[in-house]
């Protein structure tokens, strides 16, 4: 039996099975995360007794397979060293569950704090029976999702929410039992009894009960039973008295017998007399009516009435990130027993939200109880001297901010600086710079205590590293049997077809487009006013960038009619009534095009405005803006968009008047370096009536050389105001060389031209590999090797564009999705060179890929804007950590195409090719196979350096942020991949190809899934958000047939 046991959890199967189980709960946790908060993902997978089990259960395997396969000889240390890291790791991660806790310090200037609040949420029992006392503080992970199993046997004490706590410790033995758990908790009206009638009476002596403002009204109720006094007049309900008024209710009908005369008048006045009752009078009594007793007035308003609440969950999503409007309170229900005696109560809180102290008496014993965070008190203090931060030129997004504190530790005192990616630690604790307080007069700190979690996590990433180095040196590693087969196999062939179109948009409007050849802005000017600095969000840039966001994003295009950005911009500026009837503005929607009365989705300005020049879609898009997010259809969304580009080329037109945008002249004593338009007049300009509207008088006379033909006096004005900006603001200016770098940039439009450049030369390589697998001609080889030298030009200008990119950007270009995909494609293309010397078919498909990767960046619409990054990626693990798991993806993708490319090749077996197409599908699946091992090394230590910068950054290695967690499921899928060939059944060469080309959706996941379709800490990233496109899931279906063809024709042969 122990022999049978140990053989399954060292069989092969049960640990691949394990990777896809492990790998299949926290992806699913993710979605569980985005819709219910952390709490419901912890609570139901990440926290789980049953996931901790799998996670020993791995741990077993792993350890077992060891010992299994002998990693231990000498020829095995790299693989041994591999799987033993990740051992070491899963150990780490125990030790911090078990051991380690975080949470949240806040500190004003001035002050020092030695407590912090915990970031989970615990139950706090405090009892006492006068001689001793019982303490516990138990952890909860309580969620609205698993609250469903609470009272169902079995599941109870698994999946639900279910707990006890119970002592004998004092002189009577109670026990605590969960009842019920209410997230986002509020109170709703069930029934309502009459309580009383209502009485009103005025505030202000001498009015007539005609001039009573209701402002000036004071309520008092008449409760059954009992006597009210209401100014010196006792009123009864139901309880009749001597010297009273008193009212009878029966069937909610009112009836009075008065100690005092009564006068009514009925409300509103009807200009009858009123109605006189004498004392000892019964009389029937309507709401609405005016008393007059003693000379007092009173007004019967009708009655009141006491409300029967009952509580209830309005939401079950417990995310406290801030998005999730229907976040209120939780509600916890005990029940308490001591003895014979039993009492139920309810308590409040949530994560970072303590609801307070219950106290009661029950038997003998008093206890005090709580729901939410506690407090964890430090051995120390930390003073806060000042909290600091800094913002970029001209905007209020923050570069960085900064804590100066001080450390007191009995005799012990230092100042410290914390900061983003600048943590303190002492005596174990970690302080990292979380956030700040609204007004800037106080910090807030996260906390994390978890020496040796982090101490063991940190040794098996060291490990890891070490293993991935030596795998590709030790002689009889995987990957070195890998290469020795590929030697031994010659090359073959398979044509593939690739079809591309451009659509080209017929326009309109001919005449008013050949006046714009005549009236064309000089291009020397253009590269002229093409240098002028303008602030705008954050940046200082070159018009040469600015005037290309612009364009772009009106008209989605770089240039327009043979002219660049920069001259349709000023073009625009300069003769705003010519370019307002030029087809400018992007419009993709048919109804939209459809009501313009336009067949071109390119649309003149003048087509939006009637002939009273009102916007045509100004009621519409009020509409389309009030409709909630999640309810707008295409076309509001698309309305919305295209009003965004008319407002946009509005305020172009109407630069002279609206220059709100064109931020170009500095002013030596504004606050935060911010750059006025030119209506502000510059402090240091001696002539300010011409300084005044400077570069309105730039326009004018740029207007008059359009005509002219002269640009000699816009010149030198242009000169006047780049004097000016040097002049107030050289100590923020980028340098001459990256100003002049960001111009080339723009102009060369390098990532762009990429894109045809990798389709033309894949194209042609591929071509003629194919058909020199059936002509053994030299020429066919020589054109071959200049093909592939050309390639290596493309990629070399594709690495130059990238540092350009960063040294323009002052940071790591791959920190927003548009960044990250040409990395992808530069890393794709690195790849496809490591491996083209044993396949220019590698090489020439690598390439194809590559250019498909670009042309979905194109029509994706991912935004290229250079762009500012937040604090938290203002560090070098930025070029790290990213620079290594963003790599891994392209070797990743081109395994998956190569699986692709061999399916395809099954397909097209036949008996008289078999031999050549089976020795290319061998060496295509080794290729992938080599491919997916780098990629998979790569993705591991870059997931895991990942976590070092979290560490460094934020104080803890892992938290299960989504972006992290799907990197784990893409390496646990790879990693099942890559041991499918000791499990029998999925040992062929179909299955692993089959395998290689589904994962690539786990990487697409990782990549774009989790940025546009969850929530999480990697939501800082810039650029434009973008769903999912048709294409992934035609993808899908393209895939699913080739390979149930390529199963069919495999079977047959």
């Amino acid at each position: 039996m122990i022999n049978r046991i140990i053989n399954l959890l060292s069989s092969m199967k049960f640990a691949t099975l394990l990777l896809l189980i492990f790998a299949f709960s926290i992806g699913y946790a993710t979605f569980i995360e985005n819709d219910f908060g952390s709490i419901s993902s912890k609570a139901l997978i990440y926290n789980s007794w049953w996931f901790s089990c799998m996670l020993i259960f791995l741990c077993i395997a792993l350890t077992l397979n060891i010992f299994k396969y002998k990693l231990f000889r000498k020829e095995k240390l790299a693989t041994l060293a591999f799987h033993s890291s990740f051992i070491i790791i899963l150990l780490g991660a125990g030790v911090t569950r078990y051991t380690g806790f975080e949470g949240m310090m806040r500190i004003s200037e001035g002050e020092s704090e030695n407590t912090f609040i915990s970031d989970e949420v615990f139950l706090q029992v405090k009892v006492h029976d006068n001689v001793n006392e019982f303490r516990y503080d138990k952890k909860l992970l309580l969620s609205g999702i698993t609250k469903q199993f609470d009272h169902t046997f079995l599941l109870q004490n698994i999946f639900s929410n279910y707990f006890t706590v119970y002592s004998s410790k004092l002189s009577q033995p109670f026990k605590i039992t969960y009842q019920d758990f209410l997230p986002n908790v509020s109170d709703s009206v069930i029934s309502k009894e009459i309580s009383g009638l209502r009485l009103s009476s005025s505030t202000v002596e001498g009015r007539s009960g005609t001039e009573i403002l209701r402002g000036e009204m004071e309520d008092r109720d008449v409760l059954f039973d009992k006597t009210t006094n209401f100014k010196g007049v006792n009123f009864t309900l139901n309880n009749q008295q001597i010297n009273s008024v008193n009212f009878t209710l029966k069937d909610e009908s009112i009836s009075c017998v008065s100690s005092y005369d009564v006068s009514i008048i009925s409300m509103p006045p009807t200009g009858l007399d009123p109605l006189v009752y004498r004392a000892g009078e019964s009389f029937k009594l309507n709401p609405m009516s005016l008393l007059t007793i003693n000379g007092a007035k009173y007004m019967f308003s009708g009655f009141s009435y006491q409300e029967k609440k009952s509580m209830y969950s309005a939401s079950n999503n417990m995310d406290d990130s801030g998005n999730n409007k229907n976040r209120t309170i939780d509600a916890l229900q005990l029940s308490i027993e001591v003895g014979e005696e039993l009492k139920n109560i309810t308590l409040f809180g949530k994560k970072g939200r303590n609801g307070g102290n219950t106290i009661f008496t029950l038997g003998d014993l008093t206890f005090t109880i709580s729901y939410g965070p506690k407090y964890y008190t430090l051995p120390f203090s930390i003073f806060l001297n000042d909290f600091i931060l800094e913002t970029y030129p001209g905007s209020m997004n923050p570069a960085s901010f900064a804590s100066e504190v001080e450390l007191i530790d009995g005799d012990v005192r230092f100042p410290y600086r914390i900061f983003m990616n600048n943590i303190l630690d002492y005596k174990g604790y970690r302080f990292f710079q979380s956030s700040y307080d609204p007004d800037e007069s106080g910090t807030i700190l996260s906390v994390n205590h978890d020496w040796w979690g982090t101490f063991i996590t940190y040794i098996g990433y060291f490990l890891m590293m070490l293993a991935m180095v030596s795998i590709f040196f030790f002689k009889k590693t995987r990957f070195k049997s890998l290469t020795k087969k590929m030697n031994k196999i010659k090359s073959t062939t398979l044509i593939v077809m690739f079809l591309f179109s451009v659509p080209t948009v017929a326009q309109d409007n001919i005449n008013f487009i050949d006046s714009l050849e005549t009236y064309k802005v000089d291009i020397s000017h253009s590269e002229q006013f093409e240098e002028l600095l303008v602030q705008h969000d954050g940046r200082i840039k070159p018009i040469s960038t600015f005037s290309s966001e612009i364009i772009r994003k009106i008209s989605r295009k770089e240039n327009l009619y043979g002219q660049n950005s920069t001259q349709v911009f000023l073009g625009i500026m300069c003769l705003p009534e010519l370019w307002g009837k030029v087809p400018l503005l992007m419009v993709q929607n048919k109804e939209i095009l459809e009501e313009l009365k336009s067949e071109d989705q390119l649309v003149p300005f003048s087509f939006f405005f009637n002939k009273e020049g009102h916007y045509i879609f100004d009621n519409k898009v009020k509409v389309s803006s009030n409709i909630p997010d999640k309810d707008k259809s295409k076309y509001d969304k698309e309305l919305i968009k295209v009003t965004e580009r008319v407002n946009i080329l509005f305020s172009i037109i109407n630069t002279i008047n609206y220059n709100s945008n064109l931020n170009i002249f500095p002013s030596s004593d504004s606050l935060n370096n911010k750059w006025e338009n030119n209506f502000a007049i510059p402090h240091e300009v001696e002539d300010s009536i011409i300084y005044s509207n400077l570069f309105n008088y730039y326009l004018m006379s740029a207007t008059n050389s359009v005509f002219s033909k002269d640009w000699k006096f816009a010149d030198d004005i242009l000169k006047i105001i780049k004097g000016q900006q040097t002049k107030n603001a050289s100590h923020i200016l980028p340098s001459k060389f990256r100003i002049n770098l960001e111009i080339l940039y723009n102009k060369l439009d390098i990532f762009t031209n990429l894109f045809m450049y990798y389709f033309f030369t894949g194209l042609l390589m591929l071509i003629f590999v194919i058909i020199s697998m059936f002509y053994n001609k030299k020429w066919i080889f020589i054109l071959i090797r200049i093909i592939k030298w050309l390639i290596i030009l493309g990629v070399l200008s594709h690495t130059l564009g990238l540092i350009a990119r960063g040294v323009i950007a002052q940071h790591a270009p791959w920190t927003n999705g548009y960044e990250a995909m040409i990395y992808t494609v530069w890393a794709t293309m690195l790849a496809g060179l490591v491996f083209s010397k044993k396949s220019d078919l590698t090489l020439a498909a690598t390439t194809l890929v590559a250019s498909m990767l670009l042309l979905f960046a194109f029509v994706s619409y991912l935004d290229p804007t250079i762009t500012n990054v937040v604090p938290v990626l203002n560090s070098y693990w930025l070029m790290i950590h990213v620079s290594v798991i963003v790599a891994s993806y392209g070797f990743l993708i081109l395994g998956g195409f190569l699986g692709l490319l061999s399916l395809i090749l099954i397909i097209f077996k036949t008996k008289t090719n078999s031999v050549k197409l089976d020795l290319k599908i061998s060496e295509l699946t080794i290729i992938n196979e080599k491919s997916i091992t780098v990629g998979l090394y790569m993705l591991a230590i870059g997931t895991f350096l990942g976590g070092i910068w979290a560490n460094e950054s934020w104080g803890r290695y892992w938290g299960w942020d989504p972006k992290e967690t799907w990197a784990l499921v893409s390496i646990l899928v790879y990693a099942f991949i890559l041991h499918m060939r000791f499990v029998p059944g999925l040992k062929s060469k179909f299955t692993f190809n089959v395998a290689s080309v589904f994962a690539v959706y786990s990487v697409l996941m990782t990549y774009f899934g989790v940025n546009y379709l969850l929530s999480g800490l990697h939501s800082y990233a810039a650029g434009d958000k973008v769903s999912i496109p048709n294409s992934v899931w035609i993808s899908v279906a393209i895939v699913l047939f080739i390979v149930i063809i390529a199963k069919i024709k495999n079977r047959r042969s």
